[in-house]
C-alpha cells in the first residue's frame, strides 16, 4: 500500500492535478470523437434489449429458486433447474394473462413487484454463476480451450439476435404471432396462420419481451435460454464427470453450425433443449432417489417441453421407458404402472392449457393436425400431413451417421447440421462398463434409455412423411446424447493402445471439431453484416436486402400502399415485414385449395376466384414467382391445368410493380 506524500497542501495538488486530466481527457474526447452518434445509438438500444431480457430472465429464476431448491446439486444445476421451472410457469401465467385480455404494458408493473418481491431469490441464484470460475480452473487446457470456444460462438450469436431477423420460421409465425397478440391485446385466433395451433410458449414470452424492445429481444430472450440450457448442461456433466468432460458435453451440442447458430434466431429449438437438460437432471435424479418429487419433476419438464414443440413429445415417451427400466427389479406391475401415470399425469398437465385453447377456437385441441378443423379442412389437411416419405432404409439402419454427414441447414431430408461429437462420441461411452462405478453407469444408463428412446422415434416417425426427417424436430434428446459425448471422451481418457493416449487424440478431435464451428460461426455473422447493423453502420433496410434479396423490397413496398390496402400473398409465408397489410400463404397451398374450393373435383372459375378474394378485402396480389416456379418444379399434387389456370387469373391483373424476377405486386381492383 503506498505511502501519502505529504501534507494537506500536496494532497490539494494532488486533487488539482487529477482534475487537469479529467478535464483534458474530457475536452480531447469531446473534439476526437471515439465513435458517431449512430453507433453510440445502436450501443444504447442493444444495452435496452439485453437489459430487458436479462430482468426478465432474473425474474424467472428468482421465481424457479423460490419453487425449488436442489441445495444438494452443483450450482449451475441449480441454476438452470430454476430458471427452467421459472420460465415454463411464467408462459402459462402469461397464457391465461393474455386470454383474459391482459396482454398490455401494465404487466411489466408486475415484473417489477416480481422483482423486488423475489430479490433476494434472485440474487443467490445470479450467485450460481461463480461456479463458472471452479470449472473453469478445473478443467485443464482442454477444459479452457473448449470453454473459449463456446464463448466465442455466445459472442457471435448475440450480435446476430442483436440484428433485424433473417430466418424463415421466424418471418412466418415466430414473432409475427406476438405482434398479432400485442396489437390485439389479447391471445386471439389467427386463423391464416395455422401455426397458431402449435404450443406457443416461447412465443408468449416473445410478446413479453418485444412490447418493450422490439423483435430484436426476442431474439435476444431465445440467444439466454440457449447460454442456460449450455450451462446447466456444463454443470450436469461436470457434476458427475468432472469439469474437463462437462466442457466436452457442452462442445457436442455446439459442434453443428445450425445448432449453434439457432442461438441467435428467434426460434424455439433452445428452450425446448433447456427443457431436455432439466427434465435430463430430474430423471438422473430418481435413478438414484427413486422418489415421486423427483418423478413429478422429470414430468413437469417433459410436458413443458410439450408446450414448446409437439415433437418434444419424444421426452414423454423416454420418460416412461426410463421408469420401467429403473423399476425392473423386482418388477411389480401395479408399482410400475403407478409411477409412469404420475410421470404421464405430470407431463400433460402442462401443455393442457394450449389443448383447451385450440378446443375453444376450432374444436380440435390439437389443431392443425389428426382431424380438421378451423381453417384445416380434410382437403388441406391430407395436403399438410401426406408427402412420401425421404429416404430409403440406410435411414432406418443408418439414421444417425446419415443424420451427421448429410444434415445441412435448408436442405431436403435432415435439414439441419449436428455435428460430428454427438453420435460420434456418444458411442464410446460404454467402454468398460464392467469396470465402471455404480454412479457413472447410472448416469449413461438414464441418458441412453432417453437416447434411445428419441431415436427409435426418429426412426419410425420419418417413416411417415420427409417432414418428419428434420434433425431439428428431435432436439429435445439432444442434451442426452452430449452428456453421453462427455462420458465417451472420459472413458476413452482411461484407454492407452500401443502407447497412444486415445484420450489426448479424441480431445485434440473435440477441440478441432468446435473451433472449425467457431470460425464456420464468426465468418457468417461477418458475412451477413450483423454486427455493422447492430452498430448503427447500415441501416435496417439494407441489411435485410442484403440478406434476403427481393423480400425486403417488395416488403418495403407493401409499407408504403395505402393504409386501408389488403394484401394477398401466393406462395409467400413470410409477412413479419409487411405486417399488419399482408396475409401469407403459410402453408403454400393457397392457390390449390381456391382452385378447387377446399376439395370439390371441378375446377373453380378464375372469376370466381377474383370475385372471392375481391369480396374479402383484398386489394392487391403479390405473387412469388420464384417460389411457384420452386414448386412447379418438384412432384406434387399440381396438375398442369392447375398452373395454367394462375396464368391465366395473372393475365388478367394490371401490374402495379415488379421485383426482379421474384415477386410481382399486382392491382385486384376490378
Amino acid at each position: 500500500m503506498s505511502e501519502p506524500l505529504g501534507g494537506r497542501r500536496t494532497s490539494l495538488w494532488a486533487l488539482l492535478a487529477f482534475l487537469w486530466l479529467a478535464t483534458l481527457v474530457v475536452v480531447y474526447y469531446a473534439v476526437h470523437k471515439p465513435f458517431t452518434p449512430e453507433v453510440a445509438l445502436g450501443f444504447g438500444i442493444a444495452a435496452w434489449r439485453v437489459g430487458i431480457v436479462l430482468v426478465f430472465v432474473s425474474l424467472a429464476g428468482g421465481l424457479g429458486r423460490s419453487i425449488l431448491a436442489l441445495e444438494d446439486r452443483h450450482a449451475l444445476v441449480q441454476m438452470v433447474c430454476q430458471a427452467a421451472i421459472g420460465l415454463g410457469i411464467t408462459s402459462l401465467m402469461t397464457l391465461i394473462t393474455a386470454l383474459l385480455g391482459g396482454l398490455r404494458p401494465w404487466l411489466w408493473l408486475l415484473v417489477m413487484i416480481g422483482l423486488f418481491y423475489l430479490r433476494r431469490k434472485i440474487v443467490a441464484w445470479w450467485r450460481c454463476l461463480a461456479s463458472l470460475g471452479d470449472l473453469w480452473l478445473q478443467g485443464g487446457r482442454l477444459g479452457q480451450s473448449l470453454a473459449l470456444g463456446l464463448l466465442s460462438i455466445m459472442g457471435f450469436t448475440l450480435i446476430t439476435a442483436l440484428a433485424p431477423a433473417l430466418k424463415f420460421d421466424t418471418l412466418m409465425y415466430h414473432l409475427v404471432l406476438p405482434h398479432i397478440y400485442l396489437a390485439s391485446g389479447r391471445l386471439v385466433y389467427v386463423p391464416e396462420i395455422v401455426y397458431w395451433g402449435y404450443p406457443e410458449a416461447v412465443e408468449i414470452l416473445y410478446s413479453l419481451v418485444m412490447m418493450l424492445a422490439g423483435d430484436q429481444a426476442a431474439a435476444v430472450l431465445s440467444w439466454a435460454i440457449g447460454v442456460l440450457a449450455l450451462l446447466g448442461l456444463v454443470g450436469y456433466a461436470a457434476e458427475h464427470l468432472g469439469a474437463r468432460f462437462g466442457w466436452v458435453s457442452g462442445a457436442a451440442i455446439l459442434s453443428g453450425s445450425s445448432m449453434a447458430s439457432a442461438l441467435g434466431w428467434a426460434y424455439v429449438d433452445w428452450m425446448v433443449i433447456l427443457f431436455g437438460v432439466a427434465f435430463l437432471i430430474a430423471l438422473d435424479q430418481w435413478f438414484d432417489k427413486k422418489d415421486r418429487k423427483s418423478l413429478i419433476m422429470a414430468g413437469v419438464f417433459a410436458g413443458l417441453a410439450l408446450t414448446a414443440k409437439y415433437s418434444s413429445g419424444i421426452l414423454v415417451i423416454g420418460g416412461a421407458v426410463a421408469v420401467i427400466w429403473g423399476l425392473r427389479r423386482p418388477p411389480k406391475l401395479r408399482e410400475t404402472l403407478a409411477l409412469v401415470i404420475l410421470f404421464g399425469c405430470a407431463s400433460g398437465l402442462m401443455p393442457l392449457a394450449w389443448w383447451v385453447k385450440n378446443a375453444v377456437a376450432t374444436g380440435n385441441p390439437f389443431y392443425p393436425l389428426f382431424f380438421p378443423a378451423g381453417t384445416m379442412d380434410r382437403f388441406r389437411l391430407d395436403l399438410w400431413q401426406g408427402g412420401l416419405s425421404l429416404g430409403n432404409w440406410l435411414d432406418i439402419v443408418f439414421l444417425p451417421l446419415r443424420a451427421t454427414v448429410l444434415g445441412t441447414e435448408w436442405t431436403p431430408g435432415f435439414g439441419s447440421s449436428i455435428g460430428p461429437l454427438l453420435f460420434g462420441l456418444s458411442a464410446a461411452a460404454w467402454l468398460g462398463w464392467g469396470d465402471a462405478p455404480q454412479k457413472y453407469r447410472r448416469l449413461v444408463t438414464s441418458s441412453a434409455l432417453v437416447a434411445f428412446a428419441g431415436l427409435a422415434c426418429w426412426v419410425v416417425i420419418a417413416r411417415w412423411t420427409w417432414q418428419l426427417l428434420q434433425s431439428r424436430l428431435y432436439y429435445a434428446f439432444f442434451p442426452a446424447l452430449a452428456v453421453l459425448a462427455g462420458c465417451g471422451l472420459k472413458r476413452l481418457s482411461q484407454n492407452t493402445i500401443a502407447g497412444l493416449r486415445l484420450g489426448r487424440l479424441t480431445g485434440g478431435l473435440v477441440l478441432l471439431a468446435l473451433w472449425l464451428n467457431v470460425l464456420d460461426v464468426g465468418i457468417d455473422t461477418l458475412r451477413l453484416g450483423s454486427l455493422q447493423v447492430v452498430l448503427g453502420l447500415h441501416s435496417s433496410e439494407k441489411y435485410l436486402t442484403d440478406n434476403l434479396g427481393w423480400y425486403a423490397p417488395a416488403m418495403q413496398a407493401l409499407k408504403t400502399l395505402d393504409p386501408e390496402a389488403r394484401v394477398l400473398m401466393l406462395w409467400e409465408a413470410r409477412s413479419l415485414y409487411c405486417w399488419p397489410h399482408c396475409v401469407p400463404d403459410e402453408a403454400l397451398d393457397r392457390w390449390l385449395r381456391e382452385l378447387h374450393d377446399h376439395g370439390e373435383n371441378i375446377p373453380r372459375s378464375t372469376g370466381a376466384i377474383l370475385d372471392g378474394w375481391r369480396q374479402a378485402g383484398f386489394t392487391h396480389l403479390l405473387y412469388y414467382r420464384a417460389g411457384a416456379e420452386f414448386v412447379r418444379g418438384e412432384a406434387g399434387p399440381y396438375l398442369p391445368a392447375d398452373w395454367q389456370a394462375l396464368d391465366d387469373l395473372l393475365a388478367t391483373l394490371p401490374v402495379v410493380q415488379n421485383f426482379g424476377e421474384a415477386y410481382s405486386l399486382y392491382a385486384l381492383a376490378p
